[in-house]
C-alpha cells in the first residue's frame, strides 16, 4: 500500500538495525527498539543514525546492550532467515525464551533479563509470527479495500526520507 515510503522503510531499518550492531558496534545480536529495561524499568533503544528524536535513541545504557526479541519478530516479514537466525541465538545463547515466550529484553553483555513481558511487544512477536506462518494474514486480513481508503491518504502525505542501503 506505501511502496514508496513503509514498503522502502521496512527493508532499510531492518537492514540498518542488522548493519549497526553486527557490523559497525560488533555486537553478537541485533533488535533494538524500546523496551523493559535488564533489572526495572522502561525506555528506548535504538540505532541512533535512524532514530525519530535528534539525539538518536541509544543501543548501550550504563554499560548495556539491550536487544528486545519483538524487533527481530517484526523483522521476519522483511528478512525471515536473518530474523530468525537473531531469535534462535537470542533464545539459545542468551536464555531469553521461557513459559511466556520471550522475555521483553535482555542485555547481551551478561544475558541480564528484562524478566517480564510486556504485552504490547509480546502481541507483536505473534503478529509477526502469524503473518509469516499464515502467509501474509495480517495483510489480507487488515489491507483491504475499506482500510486502503482510509490509510492511504495518510501515506500519501508524508514521503519518508530515503536513507540507508538501496
Amino acid at each position: 500500500m506505501g511502496p514508496d515510503t513503509w514498503g522502502v522503510n521496512e527493508a532499510r531499518t531492518v537492514a540498518l538495525q542488522r548493519e549497526y550492531a553486527l557490523d559497525e558496534k560488533d555486537y553478537d545480536y541485533w533488535g533494538f527498539s524500546p523496551s523493559a529495561c535488564p533489572g526495572e524499568g522502561y525506555s528506548v533503544f535504538g540505532v541512533p543514525p535512524i532514530a525519530s528524536e535528534a539525539e538518536g535513541y541509544p543501543s548501550e545504557r550504563d554499560g548495556e546492550v539491550v536487544v528486545t526479541p519483538h524487533a527481530s519478530a517484526m523483522a521476519l516479514m522483511v528478512e525471515p532467515d536473518a530474523a530468525a537466525d537473531n531469535l534462535a541465538r537470542i533464545e539459545r545463547d542468551l536464555g531469553a525464551y521461557g513459559p511466556g515466550g520471550f522475555i521483553d529484553a535482555v542485555d547481551t553483555r551478561t544475558g541480564r533479563h528484562a524478566g517480564r513481558h510486556l504485552s504490547l511487544d509480546q502481541s507483536m512477536v505473534l503478529g509477526a509470527l502469524a503473518d509469516v506462518v499464515a502467509d501474509g494474514c495480517l495483510r489480507r486480513w487488515f489491507c483491504t479495500p475499506a482500510v486502503e481508503a482510509v490509510l492511504r491518504p495518510v501515506v500519501a502525505a508524508r514521503r519518508m526520507p530515503l536513507t540507508g542501503p538501496a
